[in-house]
């Protein structure tokens, strides 16, 4: 022994001889006394009366069936044995006491058996070899310390706290039920099954209740099986006022989707919930409970509220009642007989509402008993009757064994030691023995656990008929480790149209949960559709994207294999149709110029506009053309590689020439007022070099682009396709990266376009040039945000591209070269030289003679002959700068 063991052990010896003598006297007690040679005593604790409600009342009203029912079923099993002697070969005594559902005053009674046993008038056929009992798992605990102390055996026929599996703390504590642990297990497999995802629970205050409550809720958490979530966990305290009731049943109301009610309470406690329940007026059916083994099928919980109480679920460890001996024994129990039983005359005028004493009967007002009234019309087997003959049976085989190996343990108990208490206590761990439920041949033996095989019956309490409103328990399933819940038949409810608690709708195939922030329950969301080329296989976990080449099922479920498509050519479908013909008639219009151009090079309008540059012009706009083609063709690395080089390089043509033409506009323009000397590179061949460094610089940044960057062909589910295909995909950074120069490019144009919007040479070519620029940027502007708004059709991105570039070609083609074409074509009488006029105060020369000032409005002369001037205009040059004489009149 410890330390801390000794001093226990000295002060248990301390009250054991002295304070334990003051109990004794006080209290009662069930007894068998042995009679022979062999005589083994065995104690046993049982809930005769309920627990009391305070220090005054320390033991409450009598507990008819969980407690009487249990106590005569060891007296019964101990008559068995004593009336068998010849097999088992000793006989046993009993000493009984009422632990009235209570822990304290349970232990103060349990100090009884050690007055027995070691006090100063111990008597050796008295002394206590095991304890039967007790119910209550809490107070199991209270007097396990004490046995573990004096180290006797102890087995429990009823309780199931988990905590009571710890061998280390209990090594004498044994029971033939199971742990609840299993309890747990079983409950979530109901609510499991019957797809309950959204539940309340009620549990009493103490290990029983909180433990419980603490696993299934560590069993939830832990396991991804159970999609089980608590609406409200409400604690009854010990000594609950109706108040409490009141409270909880409120509280439980208020949840509108929650059905279903797990509660882990003692009977009292059941009771009065569902009294609560009717004092709220709660309509019947408005919950299901789903009752444990505290609960299991006594009738005393459900008495005086069957239709509150019709449709709940209990649970109880599996067992058979005992079908030959203890009901015709219980039923011929008479309260003149009974002498053994201090308490079975309070159990009769209970059960019968009557009394004894013709005083009491006088002054309550109550019948008479005769003692004769018939037992077996109100009797019905408690369920745990089986559970204490198996403990008695469990210890009298293991003292059968221990006597055959220790003579001494039956014939001289008084010299019982510490050594032989030790053997015994092993002895019974090892003890194997048939039980006596019913017909079944069942055998019970301890795993290293010390637990016996787990079996649950799953009963459900409804109404029998309807002439009567008789109701009962009915067992419509069983539970084991191995097989788990097996639903024998239907709850009556279920056959009805079922009953629905949960937090959410199911959410339609293929789309997947979303947990509610709200509430932060797993069980709680709200619904969502899986994103393009995902599916779910399991709507409690996220979409899953399919694997490259599989799209979607129908159901959403599962990926099927397609074959990989592309965003391209498709002369079916309108989409492709319209840029690919707005390009080949834009390169038939573009050709058609180039030939009118080349036909008529050498006319003055062609000449003045600069034929050079504009033939250069006209080469991006066959590029700003082709661009469609690479567009909407097949991805490849190449073609995507050329999307990118095409999106920059016709427009950085077209853009660089009206460049160089608006800017030497602009300073041959300045130059002519200040009379200056001639600008330089203003000659056809400077302006080409011009422009293809600029265009150099385009190509460049795309160059360095692709090697930064490869091309390359992304595949993509997309649904409004059906399935996956490959294109090329332009983001925004590599969208701003091909245009950003070309950007630049356009403002610096129409910046020029403005500058020289007023000047009247050449047919008014600055002013198309400045239309041209505006539209441009009309159009880039359009373009960005449409762009962008599509970025998940890749068929609308790709139309839209390839149309704003087409569309920048033709606002080129249109406004600066189509108004010469006319001129060409339809009216070639003005396709002459005419003598030009600032439209600012200015100077110029007239052949070589001296300069002329003009002046701003002068008038026009459309017959005067134009005479080139010496300064702008250079022998051979094919774009001379005309300058009209305005002669004041």
């Amino acid at each position: 022994m410890s330390t801390s063991q000794l001093i226990s052990y000295f002060l248990m010896q301390l009250l054991a001889n002295g304070v334990i003598s003051l109990i004794s006297e006080q209290q009662k007690s069930a007894r068998i006394e042995a009679d022979g040679p062999n005589k083994i005593v065995l104690g046993g604790l049982f809930p005769v009366h309920a627990e009391g409600r305070g220090e005054d009342e320390r033991c409450g009203p009598m507990m008819l069936e969980k407690g009487i029912q249990r106590l005569e079923a060891m007296l019964y099993a101990i008559d068995q044995i004593n009336n068998n002697y010849t097999y088992w070969r000793f006989k046993m005594g009993a000493v009984v006491l009422d632990t009235c559902a209570s822990e304290s005053y349970a232990l103060e009674q349990s100090l009884q058996f050690l007055h027995y046993s070691c006090g100063p008038t111990a008597d050796i056929s008295r002394k206590v070899t095991a304890v039967v009992g007790a119910s209550n798992s809490v107070v199991s605990q209270s007097v396990a310390n004490v046995f573990r102390l004096f180290k006797i055996p102890q087995v429990s026929y009823a309780s199931t706290s988990e905590e009571l599996d710890d061998l280390h703390k209990y090594p004498y504590f044994f029971r033939v039920v199971p742990s609840d642990k299993f309890q747990v297990e079983v409950i979530l497999d109901i609510l499991e099954h019957f797809q309950w995802t959204y539940v309340s629970m009620v549990i009493s205050k103490g290990d029983y209740g909180e433990n419980a409550a603490q696993a299934i809720q560590k069993k939830i958490r832990s396991s991804a099986h159970y999609d089980i979530c608590f609406a409200a966990v409400e604690v009854l305290p010990r000594n609950a006022t109706q108040k409490n009731y009141d409270d909880i049943v409120d509280k439980l109301s208020s949840f509108e989707n929650v059905r279903v009610v797990v509660v882990f309470l003692n009977e009292d406690k059941i009771s009065e919930l569902l009294d609560a329940c009717e004092r709220l007026e709660i309509p019947p059916g408005r919950f299901v409970w789903i009752g444990s083994d505290g609960w299991g099928t006594k009738e005393r919980v459900v008495r005086g509220h069957e239709r509150m109480a019709a449709g709940s679920i209990t649970i109880l460890p599996k067992r058979y009642p005992i079908q030959a001996g203890f009901d015709e024994y219980f039923k011929s129990l008479s309260p003149h007989r009974n002498d053994r039983n201090p308490w079975f005359k309070e159990f009769w005028e209970n059960r019968f509402n009557c009394v004894f004493s013709r005083e009491t009967a006088a002054r309550r007002k109550q019948e008479l008993c005769t003692g004769s009234e018939d037992l077996s019309k109100v009797y019905r087997q408690e369920g745990l009757v089986p559970m204490v003959i198996d403990s008695v049976q469990l210890l009298a085989t293991a003292i059968k064994k221990m006597c055959k190996e220790e003579y001494r343990f039956c014939r001289e108990p008084e010299k019982m030691d510490q050594k032989l208490r030790e053997k015994f206590l092993r002895m019974v761990e090892n003890t194997t023995f048939n039980s006596s439920q019913g017909s079944q041949d069942m055998v019970i033996s301890f795993d290293k656990a010390r637990s016996i095989p787990v079996n649950y019956s799953i009963s459900e309490y409804r109404k029998i008929n309807n002439y009567d409103e008789e109701y009962g328990y009915r067992i419509i399933g069983d539970w084991n480790p191995n097989r788990r819940l097996r639903v024998l038949r239907l709850p009556e409810w279920e056959m009805n149209g079922g009953i629905v608690s949960h937090c959410s709708e199911e959410c339609p195939e293929g789309q997947q949960r979303i947990p509610d922030s709200k509430t932060d329950m797993r069980c709680c969301w709200t619904c969502r559709p899986c994103e393009s080329g995902y599916y779910l296989p399991d709507p409690r976990k996220p979409c899953e994207k399919c694997l490259e080449g599989t799209v979607p099922s129908s159901d959403k479920k599962s990926c099927i294999e397609q074959r990989i498509k592309y965003v391209g050519l498709d002369f079916s479908s309108a989409w492709a149709l319209v840029p690919l013909v707005f390009s080949i008639l834009g390169l038939i219009s573009t050709s058609a110029v180039l030939v009118i151009f080349f036909l008529h090079h050498k006319t003055p309008i062609i000449m003045a506009s600069g034929r050079e540059l504009c033939y250069f012009i006209l080469a991006g706009i066959i590029v700003c053309y082709s661009y469609s083609f690479v567009a909407l063709s097949e991805p490849t690395e190449v073609s995507c590689g050329t999307l990118r080089i095409g999106i920059g390089l016709g427009l950085s043509i077209c853009y660089s020439a009206i460049f160089t033409k608006t800017n030497r506009l602009s300073r041959i323009f300045e130059v002519s007022l200040k009379m200056m000397k001639r600008p330089s590179y203003i000659s056809p061949e400077s302006q080409i070099v011009i422009c293809i460094c600029l265009v150099l610089i385009q190509v460049t940044l795309t160059v360095l682009w692709l090697i930064i960057t490869p091309p390359d062909v992304p595949i993509q589910f997309i649904e409004a396709e059906g399935g996956w295909v490959t294109f090329c995909q332009l983001d925004g950074i590599s969208l701003l990266l091909g245009l950003v120069y070309n950007m630049f490019l356009l403002i610096l144009c129409t910046v020029y376009a403005y500058k020289t919007r007023n000047i009247p040479e050449n047919f008014n070519e600055t002013k198309w040039i400045s239309f041209t620029m505006y539209a441009s940027c009309i159009i880039w502007l359009a373009f960005i945000p449409i762009y962008c708004s599509a970025v998940k059709d890749y068929k609308v991105q790709s139309i839209i591209l390839a149309m704003s570039v087409s569309a920048s070609g033709t606002v080129i083609l249109a406004c600066m070269f189509l108004p010469k074409i006319y001129i060409v074509i339809f009216r070639p009488e003005r396709n002459v030289r005419y003598p030009t006029t600032s439209s600012a105060t200015g100077t110029g020369t007239s052949g070589s003679g001296p300069p002329v000032r003009y002046l701003r409005g002068s008038s026009k002369t459309q017959d005067q002959l134009q005479q080139p001037s010496p300064i702008f205009n250079k022998s051979g040059s094919g774009s001379p700068f005309l300058l009209r004489t305005n002669h004041i009149t």
